[in-house]
């Protein structure tokens, strides 16, 4: 049996972390990822504050672009001389909709797969036996993931 890939390895550990479903690490790796499950799991609920944080400002952030785009269709339906008026505002609430860039992880979630990919993940693969392979396939055909090869 082959040694999984690291990405494979990273993918257990958040199953670990987030889902407390420890079936994809053997016991070696499972002692590493309690010795990291209380720094993981501060982190990752961290990450989980600034989603819920980043949602509410994000809806916040689309109001002025809503009350344009009702400043608009007044506009545009009530009275046809002040069509010009109505295409500017559209066009002012389509600039501020394409200026409204954001990354795509923030500050706290790059921290946390950096720290996790960095400092985790290496001690979980010195740990890494040649049966989690098997043990990964399997899991990904009882969660539907993956279809069973016929040998």
């Amino acid at each position: 049996m082959a040694k999984r890939l690291k990405n494979d390895i990273y993918k257990a550990l958040g199953q670990y972390i987030i889902n407390n479903d420890s079936r994809l690490l053997n016991e070696e790796q499972l002692k590493v990822a309690k010795e990291y499950e209380p720094i993981l799991t501060k982190m990752y609920n961290k990450v989980l504050k600034e989603k819920k944080r980043r949602r509410i400002k994000n809806f916040i952030k689309q109001i002025p672009e809503y009350i344009l785009s009702f400043i608009y269709a007044l506009m545009y339906w009530i009275t046809i001389p002040f069509d010009y008026i109505g295409d500017k505002a559209d066009d002012l609430r389509v600039s501020y909709g394409n200026n409204r860039g954001y990354a795509r992880f923030s500050k706290v979630q790059k921290e946390l797969n950096e720290y996790a990919y960095s400092e985790v993940l290496p001690r979980l693969e010195e740990k890494e036996t040649d049966d989690m392979t098997e043990a990964q396939q399997r899991f990904l055909i009882d969660e539907g993931i993956a279809k069973a090869t016929k040998k």
